[in-house]
C-alpha cells in the first residue's frame, strides 16, 4: 500500500464522530471524505442525498466520512437528523481539521482515497438523479 497520504493520516489521530465513535481508517479500499458546511452551502444541500446513496449502496466497499465545519454542535445534530445522514460525521468547530485537509476551507470538497492515496478531489455540487451523479456512481463502481 505504501505510506498513506498526510490527509488520510490526519483522520486516524484519535478523532471522534459526533456520536462518539472513534475514527479508524486502515487505508485499504475506497474512502470518501466529504468536507462541508450545513449552514451556508447550498451545493452541499443538493449533494447530501448522493452521499447517502453512496454510503448505503456501497457500504461494504466504500467508507464515507463527513467533516463538518459548524460553530454549533446542536445545529449540526439537528441537521444530521433532518437530512437522515447515517455515515459518520466529525464536528470541526474551529475549522482546523478542514484547513489541514483542503487549501480553501470555504470551498467544500469531496476527497477520494484508495490504498491511502488521494486519487480524486473535486468541489461539491452534484444534484441527485443528474448525469453528474451517474458519472460519479460509475466512477465509484470502477474503483471499489
Amino acid at each position: 500500500m505504501g505510506n498513506p497520504s498526510p490527509s488520510l493520516m490526519l483522520l486516524n489521530k484519535g478523532l471522534e464522530t459526533i456520536s462518539g465513535e472513534k475514527i479508524n481508517i486502515d487505508g485499504n479500499g475506497l474512502i470518501l471524505v466529504v468536507i462541508f458546511s450545513p449552514l451556508d452551502c447550498w451545493r452541499c444541500l443538493k449533494e447530501i442525498n448522493v452521499w447517502n446513496h453512496l454510503y448505503y449502496d456501497f457500504s461494504q466497499k466504500l467508507t464515507v466520512i463527513g467533516i463538518v465545519k459548524s460553530p454549533d454542535i446542536i445545529i449540526l445534530k439537528r441537521f444530521i437528523e433532518n437530512r437522515k445522514i447515517k455515515f459518520p460525521v466529525i464536528f470541526d468547530s474551529t475549522g482546523s481539521l478542514t484547513q489541514k485537509l483542503i487549501s480553501n476551507p470555504y470551498y467544500p470538497r469531496k476527497l477520494f482515497f484508495k490504498h491511502g492515496n488521494l486519487i480524486r478531489s473535486e468541489p461539491i455540487g452534484i444534484s441527485e438523479d443528474s448525469e453528474s451523479e451517474k458519472d460519479l456512481l460509475l466512477w465509484v463502481k470502477l474503483h471499489i
